[in-house]
């Protein structure tokens, strides 16, 4: 028999449940009924009695010790004794409500609450899953109202009272879907009230937390509770949750030879960790195809990746066709970025009739099919031809094979509806963990440490590997300032950069180095590498003896740890990672229906104000013959998934990576400021001599500009002239100094592009976005990919600030002040316009937080202006800020205006 507490009176309840000796038969599943509540009384939730001792340690959890002692001496007067702490604390619940700090935990049933109690987690238990929301139902059955919280739930619904849902890790499919279900469903409802709502979720046998603790420990259950993640990653972790695909599981420290799919499977799936021979499996299954006369196709996401595979699969790279003796008959590799049929050679879907399809690192191909900057121009042509490339082999009775160590449902989900028909897929997962046990990482708060720590181990004479998300001249931890800032600190040490830069540069050592990556590196003592080999390469020999890494939120998570997997013996690895990511995609949704109104939202909006202007907007969406685009909801999902994870960047890498077997160590050092100090002047240095580089070259003519931006391998000093050639163009002047070449890397134009189309140029706004739309149109044969189009254009944007009223700002001697700015900022801080600020701008208003002066600032600065802060005025007795408004030529952008303007229209495509 089990009681409970009524919360909102504070005495004892009249509901309860008991455990029957001889249990009842249910009529409709004829199952034992384990637990009886009340009939036909409403139900309610387990708030156990509890003893001051199990309360004294839920306010320790809480670092609420303090305030629950002095309520002890408050009713005795004294410390509390042994035999007092055994009684009950019969307002622990009152006072549970009054103090939102206390983190609260949902669970199922008085046994699993008790257990929590028990262990120092405040907890309530519901009599089910369902049991802690109401639905309305009307006479036949129908929902009739919007669900709510029961009663007892809602006075502990707190603003910012973290709940976390601990409900049961059951495997059955149908059991987790509904656990899934309701707790989206309650934990909704509860941040509606304010509530932050996590999930605790645990990979272990144990269905019921009790049955958890019990087996593993409260250690292990404390550690699981540190792990919850929120509620939106929760919903999303659905999207990535593979386990309803797999036919097959496996546990075998490489693929074995014998793993076959069925002979009728033309989908095939393989999820296995790195370092687990899917290359190997590919390379043998691939080698039995060319014995067999069949064709073969290897698709992946970098160029570099698809010389590699090309060459160690034993076929053609696309680029070398021509020249090999071959001549593709076997089939070849390349990016998907050259998929379409205006890329040389020409691609044609049809001729891949029984073909086998190779989408090697899979989950990186579509995002960057998707998302990547490279297929922008040809996406739509991209993703024709591919769609036609998965029904002409599905249909001829080809196959195709995805592999990945983070493969999702994301990718077998797009395929299978690219394909357009019911096909038979079969996805085998390796559960076996190569570093599990093998392998620690350091994590440093500064990268200013990863870099003094491999200094001290290259002064050792130790081999080392550094990989970091950044290439440019102007990053400071990126691969051409560490490599200038080791060549100074060690001048008699072999170093090598590898970036996309000096992999395609002919006079470079890293030139062609990813077929036989191996025997390059053992000639170096340092190697510095950017994401060129983030992915689907292997190091296996033993080269070097620490790996570091340096990583800014710029690449995925799963990016970062396959990186850091690159390097497959269990050696050291030391790494920074900044907490947050400053990107998100679309609107920064975390929910797929959310993300996928704002494109559809911001489309509409850019060709609405086409249309005003008497602009023909006539358009055709990629894959509208679908009920849905395929290749929309799965950019979608993909979006949300990265902005999800963009908040808490550094604690999903660290949770990927101790997934993957890795022990991670804190190291709680201070910055090095002398290394600190070193790297910006390194940097500093190598940025100048970048400049006067770029400043020093000659400006190509028009036709040898095409053909430099065409060109895939170049010398230093063609990406020079490149560079050159582009500035001349994009400012319309010859006139190249160190100034403008910063700018423009600090990205100016874009900044100033807004500004000259809200203003000099406001009547070329409509025909800059008409062409632009043909372009999209023209390249797609008449079709759009919505994303691509809302990233480009203008028009709704220049709209919005004119709605915004962002004019008034540009007289430079007017004055403002929060107070005077009020009237502005009630107009434009409404749920509605401040949704759409969000939707077209990126930019939040925190309508508790933000000054009207801080959202002025704001939005101005994404034109590069701002208004200048000129000292503070008493009025009415009150000290005000006051700033004049803003400098319309605070950097000398007028007279690049002028030049655009002398164009009648600022040439994008040329420059």
């Amino acid at each position: 028999m089990c009681g409970t507490i009524d919360p909102i009176t504070g005495s004892e309840s009249e509901w309860g449940c008991f455990k029957p000796d001889k249990p009842k038969i249910e009529r409709e599943k004829g199952k034992p009924i384990k637990y009886e509540h009340p009939p036909k009384v409403p139900t309610s939730a387990f708030f156990l009695k509890v003893p001051w001792g199990i309360g004294l340690k839920i306010a320790i959890n809480c670092g609420l010790e303090n305030s629950y002692k002095e309520r002890i001496a408050d009713l005795i007067g004294i410390t509390a004794t042994e035999i007092f702490l055994k009684t009950e604390d019969t307002e622990f619940w009152q006072w549970v409500k009054a103090t939102p700090e206390i983190n609260l935990l949902i669970t199922e049933g008085a046994k699993k609450a008790a257990s929590l109690l028990s262990a120092g987690y405040c907890t309530i238990g519901l009599s089910g899953i369902w049991n802690g929301v109401r639905q309305p139902l009307d006479d036949w059955g129908n929902v009739s109202s919007l669900p709510y919280l029961i009663p007892q739930l809602i006075p502990f619904a707190a603003l910012g009272r973290e709940m976390s849902f601990c409900f049961d890790n059951d495997p059955k499919p149908k059991t987790k879907q509904a656990v899934r279900k309701a707790t989206l469903k309650t934990g909704n409802l509860l941040k509606s009230k304010g509530c932050e709502v996590s999930v605790i979720t645990w990979d272990s046998s144990s269905k019921g937390v009790d049955d958890l603790i019990a087996l593993k420990g409260l250690s292990y259950f404390n550690a699981v509770y540190n792990s919850r993640i929120s509620l939106a990653d929760y919903k999303l972790s659905e999207v990535l949750d593979l386990s309803p695909y797999v036919n097959l599981t496996v546990n075998e420290r490489y693929l074995p030879e014998s793993l076959v799919p069925p002979a009728t499977a033309q989908l095939i799936g393989i999820k296995s960790w790195q370092g687990t021979g899917k290359t190997e499996w590919l390379a043998r299954k691939i080698e039995r195809l060319l014995r067999k006369g069949k064709r073969v196709i290897v698709i992946v996401h970098r160029e570099q990746l698809a010389i590699a595979l090309a060459l160690r699969f034993g076929i053609d790279y696309r680029t070398a066709i021509s020249t090999s003796e071959t001549k593709g008959i076997f089939g070849y590799a390349l990016c998907i970025d050259s998929l379409h049929p205006f890329a040389n050679p020409k691609f044609n879907p049809q001729s891949w009739e029984e073909a086998t399809v190779i989408l090697d690192e899979v989950e990186q191909v579509i995002r960057h099919l998707l998302l990547g900057d490279t297929c922008i121009n040809h996406r739509v042509a991209i993703l024709k031809a591919f769609r036609e490339l998965l029904q002409v082999v599905i249909s001829t009775g080809g196959k195709i094979y995805l592999t990945d160590a983070d493969l999702s449902p994301i990718s077998i989900n797009y395929i299978q509806q690219l394909i357009g028909q019911p096909v038979e897929t079969w996805v085998v997962e390796n559960t076996f963990i190569p570093n599990k046990g093998k392998r620690k990482i350091y994590v440093y708060s500064d990268q200013s440490l990863v870099i003094q720590k491999a200094c001290e181990a290259v002064q050792k004479g130790r081999t080392i590997l550094i990989h970091t998300d950044g290439q440019k001249h102007k990053s400071n931890w990126g691969t051409r300032n560490l490599e200038n800032h080791f060549k100074k600190k060690f001048p008699h040490l072999r170093i090598l950069r590898i970036d996309k830069d000096s992999v395609s540069d002919p006079k470079h050592p890293a030139y062609g180095c990813m077929g036989n990556l191996n025997d390059v590196l053992k000639n170096y003592d340092i190697v510095l590498a950017s994401p060129t080999i983030e992915t689907g390469v292997s190091i296996d020999e033993y080269i070097f003896d620490y790996v570091y890494c340096i990583s800014h939120a710029v690449q995925s998570v799963d990016s970062v740890c396959q990186t850091l997997e690159r390097y497959r013996l269990d050696v050291e690895r030391h790494i920074y990672i900044h907490p947050y990511s400053t990107k998100r995609i679309g609107n920064g949704a975390f929910e797929i229906r959310g993300l996928l109104a704002g494109i559809h939202g911001k489309t509409s909006a850019n060709l609405k104000q086409l249309i005003k202007a008497g602009i023909s907007c006539e358009i055709a969406v990629i894959e509208d013959d679908l009920s849905i685009s395929p290749s929309l909801l799965a950019y979608a999902k993909i979006a949300c998934v990265l902005n999800s994870q963009a908040g808490n960047f550094k604690d999903h890498v660290l949770a990927k990576l101790i997934k993957m077997g890795y022990e991670v160590i804190h190291v709680s050092d201070e910055k090095d400021e002398a290394v600190q100090h070193e790297i910006i002047e390194s940097k500093e240095e190598l940025y100048e001599t970048h400049c006067e580089s770029v400043i020093a070259s000659s400006n190509p003519t028009d036709l040898e500009y095409k053909e430099l931006k065409e060109k895939r391998s170049k010398t230093e000093n063609e990406r020079h002239q490149e560079r050159k050639g582009k500035l001349v163009r994009r400012y319309q002047t010859e006139n190249i100094d160190k100034e403008l070449v910063k700018k423009d890397d600090d990205g100016w134009c874009e900044k100033i592009l807004l500004h000259y189309y809200l203003t000099v140029g406001r009547n070329l706004l409509s025909e800059r976005d008409r062409k632009i739309l043909n372009k999209y149109k023209d390249a797609g044969d008449g079709q759009i990919f919505k994303p691509d189009l809302n990233h480009s254009l203008l028009s709704s944007k220049i709209a919005a600030l004119e709605l915004l009223g962002i004019n008034q700002f540009f007289d430079p001697s007017a004055f403002f002040t929060s107070d005077k700015l009020q009237g502005w900022f009630d107009r434009i801080n409404n749920p509605v316009t401040r949704s759409q600020i969000k939707l077209i701008f990126g930019i939040s208003i925190n309508p508790s937080k933000d000054t009207p002066m801080a959202v002025a600032q704001r939005l101005l600065d994404l034109m590069g202006l701002k208004c200048d802060f000129t000292g503070w005025h008493r009025i009415e007795g009150k000290a005000k800020r006051f700033y004049n408004g803003c400098n319309q030529n605070p950097d000398g952008r007028q007279a690049v205006f002028e030049r655009w303007l002398s164009q009648s229209q600022y040439d994008e495509a040329a420059a």
